[in-house]
């Protein structure tokens, strides 16, 4: 019975560190800031750390609802758009990925002052165009 335990107390701390952590960290830093005829613009530099003890190969992003407010399509860069307010890292990082404690960076100029929220899902762990 003590070896149950203990064996169920050991998976229960492991679960809790390994969901607990967290994998790929966004920071954004606001660059530029102006304001036209079509309203205030800010420019935001965003950076994704893999945090974790793996290469990561790929990830999707996904803006919050009536967080991102693109001035044009164009206005997003160093990520690849999937539809609606969905976003994928480029395929160089799927050919490379992002190694241990590196990083990778994207830009965007959203309306307003304040950043859009990213929530990120889909990890991969592994190279769709190498294989591993």
């Amino acid at each position: 019975m003590r070896l149950l335990l203990s064996i169920l107390f050991i998976i229960i701390s492991f679960n809790a560190i390994a969901f607990g952590q967290n994998i790929l960290s966004v920071s954004q830093t606001a660059k530029n800031s102006w304001t036209d005829d079509q309203g205030t613009y800010t420019v935001w530099d965003v950076v994704l750390k893999n945090n974790c003890d793996q290469t990561i190969y790929g990830a999707t992003l996904v803006a919050e609802k009536n967080s991102l407010g693109l001035r044009r399509d164009q206005d997003i860069w160093e990520l690849d758009h999937q539809y609606d307010n969905v976003y994928s890292l480029p395929s160089a990082v799927g050919d490379y990925g992002i190694k241990v404690r590196e990083s990778h960076s994207f830009g965007y100029i959203n309306k307003g002052t304040k950043p859009a929220i990213f929530n990120i899902a889909d990890i991969a762990f592994t190279s769709k165009s190498k294989g591993y």
